[in-house]
């Protein structure tokens, strides 16, 4: 089931919208902020209201699925997590992938060395290295027709009233399943 090899019998639920965690509250500024240095980088654009953002996405505001963000603390920085589950975007995703990636692990690593090693000359060293990309799933981008899928809404509280803002998401976003298989994909090339 999760290497997505059983057919899928029903068309899964519409992506909706769903409100926001907690602690996406509780990290307001934090999420804002994170967002803000975003849109620099082609990744997020924003900060609009709901009827930009569906203008922008080029769809009626009632079919912008707006995504419940948490964030997490993780001592050094704080994680915004788009819960595409719950919007049942990621449904709507599963239902379309015919198979999904799995992370190579060691024993590819060492098959790929053998394979290597046979076919280099013996003066030649192999050397490994890992690397690690910031914002990984944040380098793919996403067809404009699903930005709408993406939306992510902010509140801040100021003194008259919340001031509530809409960001959307250009590029693959954690807690979308096709930001993984996509970063998997480009990652393997």
């Amino acid at each position: 089931e999760e290497l997505g090899l059983e057919p899928v019998e029903m068309e899964p639920i519409p992506p909706c919208a769903a409100e926001n965690y907690g602690s996406a509250l509780r990290f307001s500024e934090e999420v804002e902020t994170t967002f803000l240095e975003e849109v620099p980088m082609g990744m997020v654009e924003g900060p609009f209201s709901e009827e930009q953002a569906a203008a922008m996405c080029g769809c009626p505001p009632d079919q912008l699925a707006v995504g419940a963000l948490a964030a997490i603390d993780e001592g050094t920085k704080v994680r915004t997590i788009f819960d595409a589950s719950i919007t049942n975007v990621n449904d709507k995703i599963r239902a379309r992938m015919k198979k999904k990636t799995t992370v190579p692990g060691l024993h590819d690593l060492m098959w790929a060395r053998r394979r290597l090693k046979r076919r280099l000359p013996k003066q030649v060293r192999l050397t490994l290295f890992k690397t690690d990309a910031s914002r990984a799933h944040r380098r793919i981008k996403v067809k404009k027709k699903d930005w709408k899928y993406m939306v992510a809404k902010t509140t801040t509280q100021t003194d008259s009233a919340p001031r509530v803002k809409f960001w959307i998401n250009k590029v693959g976003t954690y807690g979308v399943a096709s930001a993984q298989w996509y970063w998997g994909r480009m990652a393997a090339l």
